[in-house]
This record gives structure tokens, C-alpha cells and sequence, in this order.
């Protein structure tokens, strides 16, 4: 009896080994983050708003299934945004629908589509070998949630949201400053509490164990379609304890630990990642012991470090913050990387770097090769713009719709940020140590070379950073890598010399960087960067569906004679015979019902405006003029045929 009994018990440890093993997967990820309404709209419902259809009908764009391809991104994991109904909910494509706001967490956003929508794009990403993971809000509901309606009408559920006759006057924000009236709301003869400065998303009460089960049944229900996992939203503020009380307290930590446990009752892999937005070592928490509660969580310290070490060719902060992971954090866990996100962590990098390629490609270097589990934003890889200004509605301009017409030129062109990031996915993908390998940051004495060391039992992974606009040169030493035999430049081509006990890694280029392998053989994916090509604005819409433009003006009587034809790269053209003289005209929009919308110019400096003035020409000569209108710059010309 004994001997069965320890039987059974070798075998229980066995299964336990091999699911920590098994969640250990996730470092070799690499995540697509699709803000839905703005990525891919299927067109089967004519509304200019992204869709699950749309991103099911671009997934090879993101990973084919076929590793033999390289015209695909590469991905192995896409996460989106809020797809269920929520309080914003608007058919305005140009409207700041967030979806943290939700009416009903168990229904799908009609905009977005439905339940088979999910499960058929659940589906086809796993075809193609990604997994699929959801943005999960659990601190808080829309005002007009029929849960929080109950509660202030004091029908029932009262005690589901925070309420206060008198809050006390030293409440303010949970990530400080503020005062109580920032974050308690007056309704009737009470208050609610709202962490995020708008009366319109309650806070939940997890202090009551119904709303403790019930969030975690809207977990269970997603999670039994078939995701791999969540995002958890505002992971910080999910449990207040009173004033000055109201970030990382021991029993939101607690409540994830249930969450987690409950994931891992799913077969297979499933994460859990932590938006917590705030330094390292709080972030730190977030992980738990290393086995109980995140996997991830985002490294909102990466991306300050990475804009820092750009802008001013300064390693400083990227090796203090990576050696501090190296140091403090559990086991071998990683961050998850990003660059920007949907949020005001900061603009996109095209816009931070001024339209600088050679740093939105190291950039995004840094972000794949160096760090630990990336994030990559939609658009990113295609130098999409988008700047943060200041104002309430700012993060609205990283939230623009995704340019498809950019994309296609871009994938043509090997040279183009596109190609690039499919060049440093591709080699992450390749290189083990450069996954699993355990991380150290390597110190050299110029403080513009960032450089880091990833060292498995069979290979040692070293990455080079100029962040300088000048050629540099690196000497390696053996102190820091083992053996220099066996060596493979996975990316760039850098001359190698070796001098005793010395390697030299020469002719680095402004903003260049490289990756050689030692200890197993891999190609040479890339060379270094150079003659870049990329950048693109975001589409725009108004609000209606244009599949027409006209041009018109004095030319012919303002008439819609003069039909326009869209190219490929959604530019409208027409040829006009004209005799010599001066010219006003405008463009107008005409689809399923002629619109009242016309673009002229304001100011008369290139550059159309919604609903602007008549626009004016001269022709000095008669003949065929070209008359070409960029709907996705606004930007227009007129040229004579010759």
C-alpha cells in the first residue's frame, strides 16, 4: 500500500513539474497588440469601424502558419482591446470608443461583432500558431452598467460599488495629488467612488464576495472559448484601503492570486498580464513569489529608458533598470516590453523620434531583442504617427485607424521599418538564449554603447546598442564571453578582430546595432540598417462612406461631371482639359447618398481642411492637367500632362 501510495505521489509531482515547466513558454512569445475598432474594419458592415472580422481576415498579415514564409510579421500571440459592449459606444469612426467602460461583460460589442466572431477568430489564430489574449476590466463597470443602475436607484446591489455618505476629505488619487471630489461623485443623497477622475466608470466593491465571484465568472466565461490568457487593466487600483490607500494593496494581490489559480486550471498555457503602471519595484510585486500570481507585467520603465537613451546617446538608465530586473526580480522572470500602447505611456515611436528610421528601428531593437517578452503595438511597424499633445483626449491620437495602403508598399520594400521588424522577429524567433537565456547587462566604458549579454548552456547571445549618431567600435573581453569560438552575426556587419583576450566589434553606424551568437551556428539575417524607408499617417474618416470623389468648380459650373478614380494608395485622380485662366475649385465626397462634405483649403498652404474654402489655380498654359488629391494626407497638387 505504501509503494502505490508513493507511486501516485511521484506521479502528482511529475504533473506539477510539468505544467511550471509549461507556463515557462510564454518568454518565447512575441505579442501583436490590435486596437480593434481601428485596425482592420472587414467592410461587410460599411462603417469605417475596425471589427473581429477584420482582424480574422488580416491574420496572415500577422503570422501565416507557415514558418518557411517571411512575407508575414511573424507574431506568435496577438492581445485585443475591450470588445464588449460598453457606455461609449458610438458608430463614429473617428469617436473615442474605448471599451473600459463596460455595459455588459458578456456580450460582444454589436460594432465589433458577436460570440461566433470571437470563437472564430480564437480559431484561426491558433491555425496559424498564436495565441489569443483579452483585455480583462475588472475594477470598475460603466455608469450605465444595469449593475450599477440597481445600486444607486438602491433597487439592489447597492453594496456591489463603493458608496460614502461622507467621504473623508483626505481621499485624493490612488497614484497621488488630487482631493476627494476628484474621485467621490454625488448621486442623490450619496457618493460613488471612480478612480480614473470620470464620474462615468464606478469602481466595484471586491470588499463583497458577490462581486469577487462574479468577476471572476466573467474571467471563466472568456477564458472557455478558448483565450490563452488576460491583460488585467488598472491591476493597481483594484482594492482601495482607505485614503492615500489606493495602489498596489495587499489585497488586490490577493485577489489576483485567486485569478490565477483559476487559469491555471486550464489546460495548456494561459497568462495572466499586469498593466501597472508605476516603477520597477512596484511592478516587482506583481509577480508574487514567481509561480503564484503574474507572468508578466508591462515595463512601463523600458519605455522611458529607451526614448532616454535615443534622445540624449546616453545607456545610463537602460543599464540601471536592466540590471535591477537582473538583480531583484524572481526566478528568470521578464517584463513585457513595449514602446507605446493605446494609453499616454508616450507617442508612438515614429512621432517621439521625429521621423528619425535609424532610431525607430533601434528602437524597436530594443524592444524585440533586448528586453523580455515584447509588446508591439499596431502600427508601430510601419512607422504609424501618432503624438500625445496634452488635453483630456490625448491617448485618442494613438488610437487612429491602422494604414493598410502603407503596409503594402512597405512590405515591398526590404529596406522599409516594416521589413525590419519582420528581420528582428525572425531572429528572435531563431535564437534560443535570446529567449530563455539568463539576462546581464554588459559594462563598457562608452556610456552611448548599450550592450547586453543572454547565455543558455549552448550558446551566449550578445547584443551591441549604438545610441549615438556616429560610428563606434566595441572591445568585448573574455570576462565577459566565455569563448569567442563558433561565432554567427545574426543581424548587422560589423568588422570582427580578435586580439588576444580581447574581441573588437567595429564599425557600428549611428543608431546601429548588432547581434552575434557564440557557441552555435545561425545566417546572417540582416546587415546593418540602412537607406530606411517607412513612416505613414493614420486613415481618417468622417463619419460617412466614401466611395466616390468628385472634382468641382469653376471648371465646370461646380457640376458632378467630373468623377475622380481612387488608386491603390487611396489617392484621387482625374484629367482636366483647361484653357489658361484662374480656377476655383473644391473636392466633395459622394457614396450610397451625396454627403455635404468637401475639402478645400483655409489657408491656402497645400494642405486641405474639412468643409474649407474653394481652393484656387491657375493654368498658364491650356492643356491636360492632373488634378491628385491624397485622401490620407489631405495633401493635394495639380500638374500638367505633358
Amino acid at each position: 500500500m505504501i509503494k502505490y501510495t508513493l507511486l501516485i505521489l511521484v506521479l502528482i509531482l511529475m504533473g506539477c513539474s510539468q505544467k511550471a515547466e509549461l507556463t515557462e513558454s510564454y518568454k518565447d512569445d512575441v505579442y501583436y497588440e490590435i486596437w480593434v475598432k481601428s485596425f482592420a474594419d472587414s467592410d461587410s458592415d460599411d462603417d469605417d469601424i475596425g471589427d473581429l472580422k477584420g482582424i480574422i481576415a488580416r491574420l496572415d498579415y500577422l503570422n501565416d502558419g507557415d514558418p518557411s514564409t517571411k512575407t508575414d510579421l511573424g507574431v506568435t500571440g496577438i492581445k485585443i482591446s475591450p470588445f464588449v459592449e460598453c457606455g461609449l459606444k458610438t458608430a463614429d469612426p473617428n469617436a473615442n470608443m474605448h471599451g473600459y467602460d463596460a455595459t455588459d461583460f458578456y456580450k460582444v460589442n454589436s460594432l465589433f461583432g458577436n460570440e461566433e466572431d470571437v470563437k472564430t477568430l480564437i480559431a484561426e489564430a491558433h491555425k496559424r500558431g498564436m495565441k489569443v489574449l483579452f483585455d480583462y476590466v475588472p475594477n470598475h463597470t460603466s455608469d450605465e452598467h444595469a449593475w450599477f443602475i440597481a445600486s444607486r436607484d438602491k433597487i439592489e446591489k447597492r453594496d456591489w460599488y463603493v458608496w460614502d455618505d461622507n467621504p473623508d476629505p483626505k481621499w485624493g488619487f490612488a497614484w497621488g495629488g488630487g482631493n476627494w471630489q476628484d474621485v467621490w461623485f454625488p448621486y442623490e443623497d450619496s457618493y460613488y467612488y471612480s478612480a480614473f477622475i470620470f464620474e462615468g466608470m464606478p469602481d466595484l466593491n471586491f470588499k463583497n464576495q458577490e462581486v469577487r465571484d462574479e468577476i471572476i465568472k466573467v474571467a471563466k466565461y472568456w477564458m472557455d472559448m478558448g483565450f490563452d490568457g488576460l491583460r488585467v487593466d488598472a491591476a493597481r487600483y483594484l482594492i482601495e484601503e482607505g485614503p492615500g490607500k489606493g495602489a498596489d494593496t495587499k489585497a488586490s494581490h490577493d485577489y489576483y492570486k485567486e485569478i490565477r489559480k483559476v487559469l491555471d486550471d486550464y489546460p495548456g498555457e494561459n497568462i495572466m498580464v499586469a498593466e501597472s503602471w508605476t516603477s520597477a519595484e512596484k511592478i516587482k510585486g506583481y509577480y508574487g513569489n514567481g509561480d503564484d500570481e503574474f507572468q508578466l507585467a508591462f515595463d512601463f520603465p523600458f519605455v522611458g529608458a529607451v526614448v532616454h537613451g535615443l534622445r540624449y546617446g546616453d545607456a545610463s538608465i537602460l543599464n540601471r533598470h536592466f540590471t535591477y530586473l537582473e538583480e531583484h526580480y524572481p526566478g528568470s522572470k521578464r517584463t513585457a516590453t513595449f514602446l507605446s500602447n493605446h494609453d499616454a505611456a508616450a507617442s508612438r515611436p515614429y512621432s517621439t523620434y521625429k521621423g528619425d528610421l535609424r532610431k525607430v528601428v533601434s528602437a524597436a531593437a530594443l524592444n524585440i531583442l533586448a528586453g523580455g517578452v515584447p509588446f508591439i503595438y499596431y502600427g508601430n511597424e510601419i512607422g504609424l504617427e501618432g503624438e500625445l499633445k496634452g488635453g483630456s483626449h490625448q491617448d485618442f491620437e494613438l488610437r487612429r485607424h491602422f494604414n493598410w495602403n502603407a503596409m503594402k508598399k512597405q512590405s515591398a520594400d526590404p529596406n522599409s521599418v516594416l521589413s525590419w521588424y519582420r528581420y528582428l522577429i525572425q531572429a528572435r524567433n531563431m535564437v534560443t538564449s535570446l529567449k530563455r537565456g539568463d539576462m546581464s547587462v554588459v559594462s563598457l566604458q562608452d556610456s552611448t554603447i548599450f550592450g547586453m549579454i543572454k547565455k543558455d548552456k549552448e550558446e551566449t547571445s550578445l547584443l551591441l546598442f549604438n545610441l549615438s549618431d556616429t560610428q563606434k567600435n566595441v572591445v568585448i573581453t573574455r570576462d565577459m564571453i566565455p569563448s569567442f569560438a563558433n561565432r554567427a552575426i545574426v543581424l548587422g556587419d560589423p568588422e570582427i578582430k580578435r586580439t588576444g583576450d580581447n574581441l573588437s566589434v567595429n564599425n557600428i553606424p549611428g543608431y546601429g546595432f548588432t547581434f552575434i551568437v557564440f557557441g552555435k551556428s545561425y545566417p546572417n539575417v540582416k546587415g546593418f540598417p540602412e537607406n530606411l524607408s517607412g513612416g505613414a499617417k493614420p486613415l481618417e474618416f468622417s463619419g460617412f462612406r466614401y466611395d466616390n470623389m468628385y472634382l468641382r468648380g469653376t471648371m465646370n459650373d461646380y457640376g458632378s461631371n467630373l468623377s475622380m478614380k481612387n488608386t491603390e494608395d487611396n489617392k484621387w485622380i482625374i484629367n482636366v482639359k483647361l484653357e489658361p485662366g484662374e480656377y476655383k475649385y473644391r473636392y466633395e465626397i459622394s457614396g450610397e447618398k451625396d454627403y455635404d462634405i468637401n475639402y478645400g483649403d483655409d489657408d491656402l498652404n497645400g494642405l486641405c481642411d474639412l468643409d474649407g474654402k474653394d481652393m484656387t489655380f491657375v493654368a498658364d498654359v491650356a492643356g491636360t492637367y492632373n488634378f491628385i488629391f491624397d485622401f490620407e494626407s489631405k495633401e493635394y497638387k495639380v500638374e500638367l500632362v505633358k
